[in-house]
């Protein structure tokens, strides 16, 4: 039993108390104290909020697989940082709640114990496959790799609809897809199955421009960003940030963007012409990426001012946990675009410090007026030719000088 220490001011004489009032108003201060109040909506089934009895926000999460809710006190006083200390806890209480699927595996026919071969650095795959209650691993676990079939594999996918509001977009979906034909490939390559099951038929998802910034939105915001650094709302570091992933077309994300330490920088040049060489591991493995010129000057005054060694992070060098850190970054961001007016584009998608990078591509695209090899542009950035030429080039206008190229024809 837990008992609460709080104190019962009771301004009824000793001799005139009433028992049944007295109990009465014992159970109302309980109940007072235990109240929750503030309650806030961090994302679905997880909520923060106050009670009488801690000067700490409280995190409460709806725990699906054992259907009861489980809370935690987030240790902070702070709302926002209550908001990212909550997403902290939820994730290390639904991985420990998947924890148990490790054990599963004894069969060298169970789809588990194929699906142990992929990498644990491929953390993308790992989220999906750990997904408690319609995960891949909670739904094909203990299956025999043998009995998976194309009609399997799409009753997975209708069960994954059907525990949503809103059906999955197309493209969730293929991920799923891949990830299952990834772990089938190494039971055929172990000689269980002879082939690997077709993919169910998708819907092709309608292709849409990312939600990034045209040259005056983006100008519009970041007006709004020196406006809320010079007032004191925001450090000077979050403002470098902004532009630093602009200049170096990285994923703003925790491994391209949080991990990044000082000793996988590189100046090369001098003055007006340097430039920084960044040694990346992200999304699609390790790369070197080459940035503008503009991002020199943030890295420099970066070192500089918080004096970092070259094992140092080079962004908020102080916060271990480096998941803590991004969504630390990516919350402000998320509220600069609210306090901005910026948080929708024209066609109601929503935008998040991922547009940043869609702001990058575009404008590098549009100012090389046409002459930029698009094939080293993918590589620097990380991506393919065929993402660039599906979710922008498509949708760039054509500048006057690119319209000049098209005219110029010589014979």
């Amino acid at each position: 039993m837990e008992f609460i220490d709080f104190k019962i001011t009771y301004t009824q004489p000793i001799h005139h108390i009433d028992i049944e009032h007295f109990v009465s108003y014992i159970l109302t201060t309980m109940n007072s104290v235990n109240s929750h109040t503030h309650k806030k909506s961090v994302e679905k089934g997880l909520t923060i909020y106050k009670t009488g009895r801690s000067k700490f926000w409280q995190a409460r999460l709806w725990d699906r697989r054992n259907d009861k809710y489980a809370s935690k006190s987030t240790g902070e006083v702070d709302r926002q940082e209550a908001t990212i200390a909550a997403r902290n806890w939820k994730d290390t209480y639904i991985q420990k709640a998947s924890s148990h699927l490790v054990s599963l595996a004894t069969s060298k026919d169970a789809f588990e114990y194929f699906a142990r071969m992929i990498p644990i650095t491929s953390k993308d795959d790992w989220v999906i496959l750990k997904r408690p209650n319609d995960g891949i691993l909670a739904y094909f676990g203990n299956f025999n790799v043998k009995s998976i079939t194309t009609g399997t594999i799409r009753n997975y996918l209708r069960e994954l609809d059907s525990n949503r509001p809103n059906p999955l977009a197309t493209s969730t979906l293929k991920k799923h897809v891949i990830i299952l034909r990834k772990v089938l490939r190494f039971a055929r390559e172990d000689g269980r199955i002879s082939s690997i099951p077709d993919s169910p038929k998708l819907k092709s998802g309608k292709v849409s421009p990312r939600p990034g910034f045209d040259g005056k939105e983006f100008l519009k915001f970041y007006t709004h960003l020196l406006k809320q650094r010079d007032a004191g709302h925001l450090t000077v570091e979050f403002v470098a940030i902004t532009v630093f992933i602009i200049h170096t077309f990285i994923r703003p994300t925790v491994n391209e963007l949080m991990r990044l330490r000082v000793r996988d920088i590189t100046v090369i040049n001098k003055g007006e012409a340097a430039y920084l060489e960044i040694k990346v591991t992200g999304k699609t493995g390790y790369r070197i990426a080459v940035s503008m010129k503009q991002a020199t000057k943030h890295f420099h005054k970066q070192v500089k001012t918080k004096n970092l060694n070259n094992d140092d992070y080079l962004w908020y060098p102080n916060i271990a946990d480096r998941a803590y850190a991004f969504r630390k970054f990516s919350l402000q961001f998320n509220k600069e675009l609210k306090l901005s007016g910026m948080k929708h584009t024209e066609d109601g998608q929503s935008r998040s410090a991922y547009s940043l990078r869609h702001f990058s591509l575009t404008s590098r695209l549009n100012s090389s007026a046409g002459k930029i090899n698009i094939f080293t542009l993918a590589k620097n950035a990380g991506t393919s030719v065929q993402m660039l030429e599906q979710h922008y080039i498509k949708y760039l206008k054509p500048s006057k000088e690119v319209t000049a190229n098209l005219q110029h024809i010589e014979f």
